[in-house]
């Protein structure tokens, strides 16, 4: 075994288990970028730290062990990445797809009364509990999630605490956070596109099981007459103003169809959930 064959192996017995708050992603890029200076196929690397990353605290996903490989091996190996399908355009006439969803909308008499009469899911008629349905309706206990002001640091214990920290918050009289991350984050550091360490930016975040979508030019009943008859698989509308902000599920499994789980009006400032 060479010295750089000697130093990945070194590194990757060493990595810390995820979930616990000792850096397994930093060292993760640390380990792969020893892999790929070792020689090493970024297959090899990829399988080696997900074999490591089991039997954490947190199931770490494989896309995010992909793209520290596709980092490490873009950086110092020879540029190859762990390969992915391009992605096939499935609309190509946006504007023609809107104007007939929103028009099927109008057919199916959606406003927002209709779809709050859709929802399986009993919405509460104080907006102040709205938060607290949204929350214990779209995550589980023990996710760690970040709701703050849009500039706001992540700061374990106030703007990114688990789900029933929130809840137990927001129950005691606590003010609504304006802004919500809609992945949870991992509770670690990472390093931010702009420089720096953060606990709230893109290389945070722990799964990905929603997707946000919203509007910022057509008027607010076109909004709900969109979401109202889009084929999608659509888990919440919160309608904040003149907007509606869509959260969807990105599961493989998800059952795509237009049937609403919640819909909820967040009003007034300091109550508004958008990501």
């Amino acid at each position: 075994m060479n010295d750089r064959m000697a130093r990945y192996a070194e590194a990757l017995l060493n990595l810390p288990k995820p979930g616990y708050g000792l850096g397994f992603h930093a060292q993760s890029l640390g380990v792969a970028t020893l892999g790929a200076r070792a020689g090493l196929p970024p297959e090899r690397v990829f399988g080696d730290l997900c074999q490591a990353a089991q039997g954490g605290a947190r199931i770490e996903p494989a896309n995010q062990i992909a793209n520290t490989v596709r980092r490490a091996f873009a950086d110092h190996g020879d540029g190859r990445f762990v390969s992915q399908p391009r992605p096939r355009q499935i609309i190509r006439d946006g504007a023609l797809v809107l104007k007939r969803l929103i028009e099927e909308g109008k057919r199916r008499g959606a406003t927002e009364k209709r779809i709050r009469e859709m929802s399986p899911i009993h919405i509460p008629d104080r907006p102040e509990n709205h938060a607290v349905l949204f929350l214990k309706t779209l995550y589980a206990p023990g996710l760690l999630l970040f709701c703050g002001e849009r500039h706001d640091a992540g700061i374990i214990g106030r703007t990114i605490r688990n789900r029933d920290e929130w809840v137990r918050h927001l129950r005691g009289g606590g003010r609504t956070p304006p802004f919500i991350i809609v992945n949870p984050v991992d509770g670690e550091t990472h390093e931010k596109k702009s420089g720096g360490l953060t606990l709230r930016g893109d290389n945070c975040v722990a799964d990905f099981p929603y997707a946000v979508g919203e509007f910022d030019n057509i008027p607010l009943e076109d909004q709900l007459c969109f979401w109202a008859a889009a084929p999608l698989p659509v888990r919440a509308l919160v309608i904040t103003g003149a907007r509606v902000y869509m959260g969807g599920s990105m599961r493989k499994n998800s059952r795509v169809s237009g049937r609403l789980q919640t819909g909820m009006r967040a009003s007034g400032r300091g109550s508004t959930l958008s990501s």
